[in-house]
């Protein structure tokens, strides 16, 4: 059969586009047959041997930030799951698969492309968070927007303030400081719309802040998660690791404790703290944000939003420490963590970070508290406990936005009791 020019035009370019989209699925670092192993420490023997574990391997990762006292869930290649397995059995460690391929949960919630409308039914990509964020302020005299600097590869760190009345007292939010948390961008961008475009609903606890909010911390990971790697962490920046590791923990960069306990000068460790306290310029750029904010003593609120664990803690996290207000702290994070479970019954454990995750130094909320002087501060770890964890479907988005919303409402309220 004789094909016409336009036949043959017309496949050229169904070609191209299959190789491209090939090309594109090619980019994309696949998990297949990859599984997440949970493993059950019965004692701090077991924690210690864990996070010993982690801040050494390069073969596996150690998906939650710190190491539970509960349960710890470690991502193994698959040519590596036997040998897992055989490490925890040797150690005397229980342990469970939780996911055997790994690809087939991300595939369920894939990334957008850029140019989607915004809302709470999908995770969006940073331009669209970015554009959503502009159009707020353009349509809100009370809404205004701060470019405080830029990350490694030149993506801006884009604060968004809402100030209705003129509050001689602030309050911050951030999200999306580890890229795979989509979440977390999410619920931040959930919040700010509660507060803008349902403000006559929740006029007195807007009113009562001028409110900061941050909701992609580390936006050259996250832009990473969605093209290159769903499950990528760190940032973007090379530190000239002899075996090609790119990135820093951008929560273990902070100038309070750094590189103790609980951070990991391995390049190639997902929780390597960095060259020096503040490399990352989205960890140095905020730290001076938040200085500026606080000259005054007028930042009553530092809450920081990570995924998953489903827990509200308080500093310290480099050692068992306990903050010199923290009655206060404990009673304003209870009043919150109460609200968020009475939504929708999920249920969040509270305490001081380094008993309720183990040691973390270097983190942004032991800076929040230890550097700038911030009297209320917390760390909330959001859906789930481990069963789908980063990749949390998108029919959970609205849910978990909506009861961190409320607990957030109900401590910013209690802090002003």
């Amino acid at each position: 059969m004789k094909i016409g020019t336009k036949q043959l035009r017309n496949f050229k370019v169904l070609f191209l586009l299959a190789v491209a989209f090939t090309m594109m699925e090619a980019k994309q670092k696949s998990y297949k047959g990859y599984s997440i192993i949970r493993a059950l420490p019965r004692n701090d023997q077991d924690i210690k041997y864990l996070a010993d574990f982690r801040s050494t391997t390069t073969e596996y990762v150690f998906l939650q930030d710190g190491i539970s006292r509960e349960s710890v869930d470690i991502l193994s290649p698959p040519i590596y799951n036997i040998f897992l397995k055989a490490k925890l059995s040797w150690a005397g460690i229980p342990h469970k698969v939780l996911m055997s391929n790994v690809q087939k949960i991300i595939d369920k919630a894939p990334t957008t492309e850029p140019g989607g409308t915004m809302g709470w039914t999908s995770y969006h990509r940073l331009q669209d968070i970015f554009d959503w964020m502009d159009e707020l302020a353009a349509a809100n005299t009370f809404v205004k927007i701060e470019i405080i600097g830029q990350s490694h590869e030149g993506r801006d760190l884009k604060v968004l303030k809402i100030n209705t009345a003129n509050s001689p007292v602030k309050f911050w939010i951030d999200g999306g400081i580890h890229a795979r948390e989509w979440i977390t961008p999410a619920t931040v961008t959930y919040i700010i719309n509660e507060m803008v475009n349902n403000y006559e609903a929740n006029k007195d606890i807007v009113d009562a802040y001028q409110w900061h909010f941050l909701p992609v911390h580390n936006p050259d990971g996250y832009e990473y998660s969605h093209t290159n790697d769903r499950l990528w962490r760190k940032t973007r920046q090379n530190h000239n690791s002899p075996s090609g590791c790119i990135g820093a923990d951008p929560n273990r960069n902070w100038d309070f404790h750094w590189m103790e306990p609980g951070a990991s000068g391995n390049k190639c460790s997902e929780i390597y703290a960095g060259p020096s306290p503040f490399s990352e310029p989205c960890a140095r750029l905020v730290a001076d944000y938040i200085l500026r904010l606080n000259q005054d003593k007028s930042l009553l609120a530092f809450v920081t939003i990570h995924s998953y664990s489903q827990l509200w803690m308080t500093p310290f996290g480099y050692n068992e420490t306990y903050p010199e207000n923290y009655a206060d702290m404990e009673r304003v994070g209870r009043k919150g963590m109460d609200a968020l479970t009475a939504s929708y019954g999920t249920v969040y454990q509270f305490g001081i970070t380094s008993t309720t995750i183990y040691i973390t130094s270097g983190s942004s909320s032991d800076w929040a508290y230890g550097v700038a002087k911030v009297p209320y501060v917390y760390a909330l770890e959001l859906r789930d406990t481990g069963e789908l964890g980063f990749l949390l479907p998108e029919d959970q988005i609205i849910p978990t936005a909506k009861e961190t919303w409320f607990g957030i409402k109900a401590a910013a309220k209690e802090i002003l009791a």
